[in-house]
């Protein structure tokens, strides 16, 4: 997995293929990695990358996404706070950039059902195929959303895991179920 903070800007049309980002969503990342790229002798920061914080306030619907074998990297929102705090206090994060996630990569299938799981119910999901998906999501302009949704986006910690030694305190498994608590 090459990061995409090693990518140049011409090329990001075959970065958007691989990842499934958005150009707004790729330009909107490499502001970030741009700004985290100043002299570091006139700052004492350390930057991160969240891709996809999920919390209370998430509501389950029926959906097509029964076939969608994708990976993404979520990062749950005490995991994201537990993070931010460590780099506060923990002098090896000064002029450091970390990506952060929950350490367990999940396919939007899993995410659904994990979800439906946690609040009690049975996930009703159609085993639509992904290219059926897109395709019918072209038709309506809405390509790039299948894309965002159904491709594969990860990120590696291993630096905050080795530098920090942070470990995610909270598993995937215990943030669904305060996020389906938050829902009742």
């Amino acid at each position: 997995m090459t990061p995409y903070a090693q990518l140049p800007m011409n090329k990001s049309k075959e970065f958007l293929r691989t990842v499934g980002l958005s150009q707004e969503d790729f330009l909107y990342h490499h502001s970030k990695l741009e700004a985290s790229s100043l002299d570091a002798a006139t700052r004492n920061r350390c930057f991160f990358d969240e891709f996809w914080h999920w919390g209370q306030g998430v509501v389950i619907w029926p959906l097509p996404l029964g076939a969608v074998y994708n990976q993404r990297s979520l990062v749950a929102l005490d995991n994201l706070v537990d993070f931010i705090i460590t780099c506060i206090s923990h002098p090896q994060a000064a002029n450091e950039t970390f990506l952060v996630s929950d350490g367990h990569d999940l396919s939007t299938t899993e995410l659904v059902r994990g979800m439906a799981q946690a609040v009690g119910v049975s996930a009703r999901l159609l085993p639509v195929p992904v290219w059926a998906l897109q395709a019918g999501a072209t038709l309506l302009g809405k390509g790039e959303a299948v894309q965002r949704l159904c491709g594969n986006l990860q990120v590696d910690i291993s630096k905050a895991r080795k530098l920090l030694g942070w470990v995610p305190p909270v598993s995937v498994a215990d943030a669904l179920k305060a996020t389906a608590r938050g829902l009742g």
